[in-house]
Parts: structure tokens; sequence; C-alpha cells
């Protein structure tokens, strides 16, 4: 899974710059911490492994952080 891929990337290189918006720059270590956190909360409030989650954004790195953070909880964004 491309979470999986993320996770290990964060790992190796965490301060490589990997989202590009404008001037922002979003590293592999803050995207994996910020999906991580999502996937955490969506567990808390009670997504099930295989449930499908609806994203409605702009693309941002928040699409991204919220593509990502469903996975890590077993979701199909």
């Amino acid at each position: 899974m491309l979470h999986t891929f993320l996770s290990n990337t964060a790992l190796k290189m965490p301060d490589k710059t990997v989202v590009i918006q404008g001037q922002r720059r979003v590293t592999y270590g803050e995207l994996n911490y910020w999906t991580s956190q999502l996937a955490s909360f969506l567990l808390k409030k009670g997504m099930q492994v295989g449930d499908r989650v609806g994203i409605l954004s702009e693309n941002s790195p928040e699409y991204i952080i919220s593509y990502f953070g469903i996975q890590k909880a077993g979701g199909i964004p």
C-alpha cells in the first residue's frame, strides 16, 4: 500500500520535501505524522476497516493527508 511506502520513506529521510504547494513545503516526516494523527482520530471516532470515506477538498497537502490517513486507518478513500 502507498501509506506503507510513505511510512518507510519517512523513517529513511524525514526531512526530504514530498509536497510543494506555492511557498508551502511538506516533508515526509510531517506528512507521516499528520496521516498517523488522522488515522488515529478516525479509528477513535468509530471508523471500521474497509469503510469507504469521502474526501471533499481542493488539491492541497490536506487532501494528501486525508487520502493517506484514511488508508492508514484501513479505510478506502
